[in-house]
Order: structure tokens, then sequence, then C-alpha cells
């Protein structure tokens, strides 16, 4: 019964490595980085706030150049998958076809999350700055007038 189950395990492993070893390709994407909330903003004092808004915008902003190069990964590997299709056959090509499309999809779904990940914390910026914007003990120079 144990060689039964090592041998369906190992099937299963196997015919699941194609679309592990694609989705890695490129990676995970970036952890985004950790701010301070609008909250712990009023709470500290005006230098720590300062540092803390500076520190959150040049996180922010190294995190957006890690999710380019991430794009520009997943945008890389939808366009190869894209190319390997033209010319296929779609009787014989079935199966390879729908591997190249899984590729395309997951290239894609890849894409979205990592923009929705940073308007969720571009949002989570523009909290922390106003947060600090509203504050009378601060040097509001830096914020949008």
């Amino acid at each position: 019964m144990r060689a039964m189950t090592g041998l369906a395990l190992t099937f299963v492993l196997a015919s699941a490595l194609p679309a592990l070893a694609q989705t890695s390709a490129c990676g995970s994407q970036p952890f985004a980085p950790a701010l301070a909330t609008p909250a712990e903003m009023t709470q500290k004092s005006a230098a720590d706030a300062a540092t803390a808004k500076h520190d959150a915008f040049m996180d922010v902003k190294n995190w957006q150049g890690d999710l380019k190069t991430y794009r520009a990964c997943l945008d890389a590997q939808g366009s190869k998958a894209k190319a390997d299709m033209a010319g296929l056959d779609k009787t014989k090509d079935a199966d390879k076809i729908k591997t190249l499309k899984d590729q395309v999809a997951q290239a894609d779904a890849g894409f979205n999350a990592s923009v929705d990940a940073e308007e969720k914390v571009v949002n989570e910026f523009h909290a922390l700055q106003t947060a600090y914007c509203q504050r009378t003990d601060v040097d509001r120079a830096s914020c949008p007038k």
C-alpha cells in the first residue's frame, strides 16, 4: 500500500513540476514595505514622524523599482509563450498550446496582482503622508499644496 501511495505522490509531483518551474522563473512578487499607519504617525514626535515619512517614501520607491524588474520578467514570459504558440497546429499541438496559454495566464495574473499590491501600498503611503501633513508641529514643505 505504501508503494502505491509513494508512486501516486511521485506521479503527482512529476506532473506538477512544469507548472511549478514556470511560476518560479520570475521568482515571487517582491515583498511590500511595511509602512507606519496614520495613527502611528500622529503618536510619533515631529522628528520621528519626518524620518518615518522619508523612510517610507524611499522604501516605496525602492520596492517599485523591484516591481518594475519583476513585471518585465512576467512580460517577457508572456511574450515568449505567445510567440511559441504562433505556428503551432491546433489539433496536433493542443496540449502544448494549453500549457502555453496557462503560462500567459499565470504571467498576466502575477502582473495584475503586483499592480493591485502597488495600488494598496501607494494608498497606504498617501494616508501616512496625509497624517503627517495634518500635523502643525512638522515642516510641511514636502506636503502637497
